[in-house]
């Protein structure tokens, strides 16, 4: 058996990634070579998609590789990944947000809710809301009793609701939440026919049921 501690503990390997990939889910598809993306974030190098699993969602797995100082700026990284997402119409994925210099990353998942609402003007539009990202950060030095746990013990990912529990570890504070509504009222202003809906009404009820690590 693949000794994924040792893999986790490592610096990033696109190999290594597909590995877990394959562990994690019974149908996942590696593309070979990997699509490029194009993208137009200040904050990102290049980005793959390196694999797709057909039976949970239509799961995309990406890798993106960040520039010089980026990683420290992760509710951009965040808006500019969702607004790279928004053109592919995915509501759940897989992304490993790499260092530049490969020592680090984190495996995050992101997730949206889509939903189809009729317009008098426009007709029938999509809207977009309630934005997330949870995260495993991984990499040299990284601490992963956690990930170990919650990834590789309790074995494949079979439904979505699995896939969302394995990443939901961290209870995420109202403050974190209201900014990344704030940088999402700005993306919804700059991409025509999407409408974003806001987070400042969420309740201590709500906070108790989000779960996230950045």
């Amino acid at each position: 058996m693949i000794q994924f501690e040792n893999i986790l503990q490592n610096e990033y390997n696109r190999d290594n990634l597909n590995k877990l990939m394959e562990f994690l889910f019974e149908d996942y598809s590696i593309e070979y070579p990997a699509e490029e993306y194009e993208h137009h974030s200040k904050l990102f190098s290049t980005v793959h998609k390196l694999g797709v699993v057909k039976q949970i969602d239509d799961l995309h797995v990406f890798e993106v590789i960040l520039l010089d100082d980026a990683d420290n700026k992760q509710i951009k990284i965040t808006q500019d990944m969702f607004r790279l997402l928004d053109n592919h119409v995915k509501t759940t994925t897989i992304v490993a947000f790499v260092s530049a210099d490969r020592k680090n990353y984190r495996l995050s998942l992101l997730t949206i809710k889509l939903e189809e609402t009729i317009d008098n003007r426009l007709g029938i539009k999509s809207v977009f809301s309630d934005p997330k990202r949870f995260s495993y950060t991984l990499g040299i030095n990284a601490k992963i009793k956690t990930v170990c746990n919650e990834l590789i013990c309790k074995g494949q990912i079979r439904t979505v609701e699995d896939l969302r529990s394995r990443f939901s570890i961290e209870l995420v504070n109202k403050e974190f939440y209201k900014e990344i509504y704030k940088s999402f009222e700005t993306l919804t202003r700059q991409v025509s026919g999407i409408n974003y809906l806001g987070l400042d009404n969420i309740t201590n009820s709500d906070l108790n049921k989000i779960k996230v690590e950045f």
